[in-house]
């Protein structure tokens, strides 16, 4: 199933890097309508939007040793034409309730549909990604039940240099184990919101 590698930025830090974020990105053309489903996950989180629209942000809670990832349709932010998914990305680097600090990864897998036949687009050497100095990596962790605290520099929001992507490990590599997609199953059949939008039962 997977053809998409873990990757990160070049010149990002290696091993535990400590509150750092990229944004990565991936330009491609449709000449028609396609049905998309995009499989994402990261250590520790990602901001996912598609030709400039928000869609959601992840991943799912879990342990490095069972990974998951999420599911989330993306046909509806496509267009005939120029398309771009871009992902912001932010590795902890330290551990909460809900992560172990791994290292630095992002993976996402695009799979598209139509007439003319399947198409996928995996994060691999082929995206750009850029170190996201606006968000500033030098912050204290807010509890040590909680990430680092989030502060961003909107001055400096624009001063990306974008690399080919670092290739880490294939998709099942790594310190990241057994990838399964969430589990959307809601014990208590109550409505709440999914962290990948919607109302869900």
């Amino acid at each position: 199933m997977w053809q998409a590698r873990w990757i990160w930025a070049k010149d990002g830090r290696k091993g535990h890097a400590y509150n750092e974020t990229v944004v990565a990105r991936k330009a491609f053309t449709l000449r028609s309508r396609v049905h998309a489903v995009i499989h994402i996950t990261a250590d520790a989180y990602y901001r996912l939007s598609v030709n400039g629209n928000w869609v959601c942000d992840g991943p799912a809670k879990y342990w490095p040793q069972h990974t998951r990832y999420d599911e989330v349709d993306i046909s509806p932010y496509l267009k005939r034409g120029t398309n771009e998914v871009r992902i912001i990305a932010r590795h902890y680097g330290a551990g909460d309730f809900r992560h172990i600090p791994q290292r630095p990864g992002l993976l996402a897998q695009i799979e598209m549909v139509s007439s003319k036949g399947r198409r996928i687009i995996g994060t691999d050497r082929s995206w750009q990604v850029a170190v996201a100095k606006a968000w500033v990596s030098n912050t204290p962790e807010l509890s040590i039940q909680q990430e680092p605290q989030e502060y961003y520099d909107a001055r400096i929001e624009n001063r990306l240099l974008w690399h080919a992507a670092e290739e880490i490990c294939a998709a099942e590599e790594g310190p990241w184990q057994d990838l399964q997609p969430r589990d959307r199953r809601r014990s208590d059949g109550a409505a709440r919101r999914d962290r990948c939008g919607g109302i869900r039962q």
